[in-house]
């Protein structure tokens, strides 16, 4: 296998192989496990590997609104067949997904047939090769009632401090452009367009509309505010209870910020990582391989 030590790819990959040999199964059986009295399970996964992540993070200076990476890619295959294998996606109700780019082709790998996303992946024999893993990807039954429902929400996405300015793989695309893109036409943006409002997004500035990642009128956040909205995250997923009713077994696909300060995962999780929580009304969180 060659991969590249220089870029990243070896560390990420390796770190993601380690994910999956020490602590997927305890978070799978986790998953499937009863869920306390009234709470919502979530798996919180976060990204593949993207192009911001490369050489350390200095790959996020060049790319805004970064792209999943073939490393990423394989990444998303093996642990995308790790759940399929386990019954993990045949029980997701809901996808929860970061509007950022990075975010969202995540969703596509993983989730693809499950959203009725139809992506042939030519690539894979060769990706497969390269990694170390099987070429063909497990048998997939078809998913009774239709496709799996997904909400955009700029809530799970990762932080936009003042740093993004310079590390711009955290500087976002707006609603139009990637609500276009053919890829993402399947996910419901309704959210992230009332967001946009709520948080007055374009209240100084008319050329920020649709710019979600602004979180509000500042162009940037602080990392007070980065909290909050973590705090704001998990109260809107416990709000999904009496609005979808019980049992919810939510994906959500996020980012490593996101995921150690809203829920509490140390150290810094792999790319693909995931972690199952039960989230109860107020949003109080509770790591359900934990006990």
């Amino acid at each position: 296998m060659a991969l590249s030590g220089i870029s990243g790819c070896t560390r990420s990959w390796y770190q993601t192989l380690e994910f999956l040999e020490t602590e997927a199964e305890r978070e799978i059986q986790a998953f499937l496990s009863a869920p306390r009295d009234g709470a919502v399970r979530v798996l919180v996964m976060r990204h593949a590997m993207g192009s911001h992540n490369a050489f350390a993070g200095m790959g996020s200076i060049m790319c805004e609104d970064a792209e999943v990476n073939e490393c990423g890619q394989a990444q998303a295959d093996v642990v995308r067949d790790r759940l399929l294998e386990a019954g993990v996606l045949a029980a997701i109700h809901l996808a929860v997904l970061s509007p950022f780019t990075r975010a969202l082709q995540t969703a596509c790998r993983v989730l693809g047939p499950d959203l009725g996303l139809d992506m042939p992946d030519p690539e894979r024999g060769d990706r497969a090769y390269q990694y170390g893993y099987k070429p063909d990807p497990p048998e997939q039954p078809a998913r009774p009632g239709g496709p799996l429902p997904s909400i955009v929400q700029p809530l799970c996405a990762e932080e936009t401090l003042m740093r993004s300015h310079t590390a711009r793989g955290n500087r976002g695309s707006a609603i139009e452009e990637l609500a276009h893109r053919s890829e993402f036409h399947i996910f419901d943006w309704g959210e992230v367009q009332r967001y946009c409002e709520h948080r007055r997004v374009a209240a100084r500035d008319p050329e920020k509309a649709g710019k979600w990642w602004h979180h509000g009128p500042h162009s940037e956040e602080t990392e007070a505010s980065f909290r909050r909205r973590g705090v704001r995250l998990k109260k809107w997923l416990s709000q999904l209870a009496e609005q979808r009713g019980l049992p919810l077994n939510v994906l959500l696909i996020s980012h490593g910020g996101i995921m150690q300060t809203a829920f509490g995962y140390q150290p810094h999780p792999p790319n693909c990582g995931f972690r199952v929580y039960d989230i109860v009304q107020g949003g109080r969180v509770m790591h359900v391989a934990s006990g």
